[in-house]
């Protein structure tokens, strides 16, 4: 008996958490920073509009212009699809290359 009791207290406990952090995650804003006042390693997403794309073999440059352009490289192939004027929405890193900070982004959609 004390089984069943407990295996029912665990179930509804456990569904109610679910429940409560999935309703508090309906509540929150994705809040985005300026790529300008990102530190190097950071992880964030980032958004804007392509005002350049050039594409090579396995790796992508892309410009993108939030409010100052942002450089943002794509390793990998499978982004040839994008084009000057799409909106687009990526997360990533910051890194820093020649001495200057660019984006390398690990995920991208057009948004």
């Amino acid at each position: 008996m004390q089984e069943k009791t407990l295996l029912k207290i665990s179930l509804i406990t456990s569904i109610t958490g679910v429940a409560l952090l999935f309703a508090l995650s309906l509540g929150m804003e994705k809040q985005e920073k300026p790529f300008q006042l990102l530190n190097e390693e950071d992880y964030s997403t980032i958004s804007g509009k392509i005002a350049k794309v050039s594409a090579m073999e396995n790796i992508t440059f892309i410009t993108i212009y939030q409010n100052t352009p942002v450089n943002a490289v794509i390793i990998g192939k499978g982004y040839l699809n994008l084009r000057e004027g799409d909106s687009v929405e990526m997360s990533g890193t910051v890194q820093n290359y020649e001495g200057k900070k660019e984006f390398v982004a690990e995920e991208i959609r057009k948004i």
